[in-house]
């Protein structure tokens, strides 16, 4: 039985079933998670095999994806050492150094995985500004202090560390630095109170934790940062398509069609942090 908050540590909790699994969710910080979660999940892939096996239509939209993305970040990061958590193979370090202008070709690149071959692939491709660990970022050892701090889809698998994570985030981000945060989860939308259980971005085998804009808010004042942004990027993207996501949120309401995943509005955060006061 959970007895108090793992981002806040408040014990003002209330659960609820949707579908087969508990939802806590504290009306302190506003965050939920999964009350029952345990995750099995094998950190190795063959990186070659997974080239050669995703769709062509995806791999076209990933990559138009990771241009709008690294634009935004080249835009919005402070110019130094950057860490990527949760780098996967470092496909998008790759692409934020094409968006690079000639002048900044010297930044340095961190990058950290879990996942033993997606490093091993990022390591075989690296450039000379770039090196890659396998470790979680808890345990990750370093005496350096970062420009910028990196989540590409991966801050929803921080799990029961998430508050750890803020203050080890503190310590490593040098003052004025900031934090992007990419493809963050929102459960305050419209897709996920349509779909609930069935939402593939309800993940209750690998992500434990349930973001929304209240919990961003309550992250801001806990750990002294300022929000730069707090952005919803459908319309623009390399996913939107609004007449086809329409009339599939159309289907579900009247035909009952079963869906996992319609990309629309609200599904997905963007978030930029500014560090104001570092911590020791």
């Amino acid at each position: 039985m959970v007895n108090s908050c793992i981002l806040c540590r408040s014990n003002k909790l209330t659960s609820e079933k949707i579908g087969k699994e508990t939802v806590m969710t504290c009306h302190n910080c506003h965050l939920q998670f999964l009350e029952n979660y345990k995750n099995e999940h094998e950190y190795y892939l063959d990186y070659e095999e997974v080239k050669h096996n995703f769709k062509k239509e995806m791999k076209i939209l990933r990559k138009k994806q990771y241009e709008l993305d690294a634009a935004h970040f080249v835009k919005n990061c402070v110019p130094g050492s950057i860490l990527d958590v949760g780098c996967s193979a470092g496909l998008f370090m790759h692409e934020i150094y094409k968006a690079l202008p000639p002048y900044s070709k010297t930044l340095d690149f961190t990058g950290i995985d879990l996942d033993i071959g997606a490093i091993e692939f990022a390591q075989k491709n690296a450039l000379s500004n770039m090196v890659y660990y396998c470790t979680d970022f808890l345990n990750f050892q370093t005496d350096k202090q970062f420009d910028t701090i990196l989540f590409r889809g991966t801050l929803q698998y921080m799990s029961d560390d998430i508050r750890q994570t803020f203050i080890k985030l503190k310590k490593l981000l040098k003052e004025n630095g900031k934090i992007i945060i990419y493809f963050l989860p929102s459960f305050y939308n419209f897709i996920f109170y349509l779909l609930k259980e069935n939402w593939c971005l309800f993940d209750s085998v690998e992500s434990k934790l349930m973001f929304n804009e209240d919990v961003i808010y309550f992250i801001e004042k806990e750990f002294e940062l300022k929000l730069v942004e707090l952005s919803y990027p459908y319309i623009g993207s390399a996913y939107e398509n609004r007449m086809t996501d329409f009339n599939n949120v159309i289907d579900v309401i009247k035909n009952g069609k079963p869906m996992t995943n319609i990309p629309f509005y609200g599904n997905i955060m963007q978030i930029v942090f500014e560090n104001k006061k570092v911590w020791c």
